[in-house]
């Protein structure tokens, strides 16, 4: 099947992930997610390029469960404000999922890579 990846955020750099992720071999699942329904018709055109499946959705990710979202996917890539990511992060080592965020920000990075033991105990990249 390949790895299934789930990406946070439509904006250009989310598209720019999935458009990348799609030319892999060993990519089996992209699913793209915004708040915004503008994911819908990137999800649309992206799925036009490849033969890898391409799935996209509306959610707010503040206002879901986030660690019932990130099952099943092998790797979360956030594309959403680098202040988002702590909360990401541990989300995901709780769902069981490698996680990667794009970064940009000092201070949250560092306090990012303070989960590192956390997600290393749950045998999770992050």
């Amino acid at each position: 099947m390949g790895y299934k990846y789930l990406i946070l955020g439509a904006g250009k750099m989310g598209e720019a992930i999935a458009f990348n992720l799609l030319k892999q071999r060993d990519t089996g699942l992209v699913t793209l997610t915004d708040k915004d329904k503008r994911v819908l018709n990137l999800g649309r055109a992206l799925q036009d390029t490849t033969a890898i499946e391409c799935e996209y959705m509306i959610t707010d990710i503040r206002k879901v469960i986030q660690r019932e979202l990130f099952k099943g996917f092998d790797v979360v890539i956030s594309a959403l404000p680098a202040l988002m990511s702590p909360e990401l992060i541990s989300s995901a080592i709780d769902a069981g999922v490698g996680f990667c965020d794009l970064g940009g920000v000092v201070a949250v990075s560092n306090h990012c890579m303070s989960m590192n033991e956390r997600a290393v105990k749950a045998g999770m990249p992050i």
